[in-house]
Parts: C-alpha cells; sequence; structure tokens
C-alpha cells in the first residue's frame, strides 16, 4: 500500500513538470515575434506621430489629426528591426507615404526613424 501511494505521488510530479516545461516553452515561442502585428503597427505609428506633433508645432502633424494609417509593406530588415512603408491619412483628407523603421524592445515595438517618402 506504501509502495503504491509512493509510486503515484512520483508519476504526478513528472505531469505537473512536464505541464510546466510544455507552459514555458509554449510561452517563450509566443514571446518571440519577429515582426509585429498589423493592427500593432498601425497604433505605434500613430502614437508617434501624436507625440511628434507635440515636439513640433510647425509641422503637418501639428496642424492636422492622422485619421488613419495603412500598413502597405512590412519587410524584417534584421532580427529585432522591421522596415515598413505606410499610408497616414489626414482628417483634412491629405495622404503622405512614409517609410518608417522599428525596433522590438523587451517591452514591445518602437518607431525608431521614419522618412517621408513621396
Amino acid at each position: 500500500m506504501i509502495n503504491t501511494v509512493a509510486h503515484d505521488s512520483k508519476i504526478f510530479m513528472k505531469r505537473i513538470l512536464y505541464s510546466i516545461c510544455i507552459f514555458f516553452a509554449c510561452m517563450t515561442f509566443i514571446a518571440c515575434a519577429r515582426q509585429p502585428k498589423p493592427d500593432t503597427a498601425k497604433s505605434i505609428i500613430q502614437k508617434y506621430f501624436v507625440t511628434y506633433a507635440k515636439t513640433y508645432n510647425e509641422t503637418i502633424f501639428a496642424k492636422d489629426d492622422i485619421m488613419s494609417v495603412d500598413i502597405i509593406e512590412q519587410a524584417e530588415i534584421h532580427k529585432h528591426f522591421v522596415h515598413m512603408q505606410a499610408f497616414l491619412e489626414f482628417k483634412s483628407g491629405q495622404v503622405m507615404r512614409i517609410n518608417a523603421t522599428l525596433e522590438k524592445h523587451p517591452l514591445g515595438w518602437k518607431l525608431v526613424s521614419w522618412e517621408n517618402a513621396s
């Protein structure tokens, strides 16, 4: 009787250990995305230009709000760096095409550079 209880507890501990290992393996693969999701990239670009407008008051970004961001192309440059081409549509109807570079940080993606591509 005592032998079977010890044997059952060993099996239970092995199952828990395997479950924990599988959980951490899955979390590792999920957290290591090489490119941001399109919705995430749109949000990052839009938030960046809102702060850009506050810093540079003479630009079009300060004078006119961005209504939408459309990602045209997304390509990985290097590990942790992604190049994007996007259209920025302003509330006035004007459209601007930009090239942007996003960098992967431990807590998410950050826009590190951009240029007007029109």
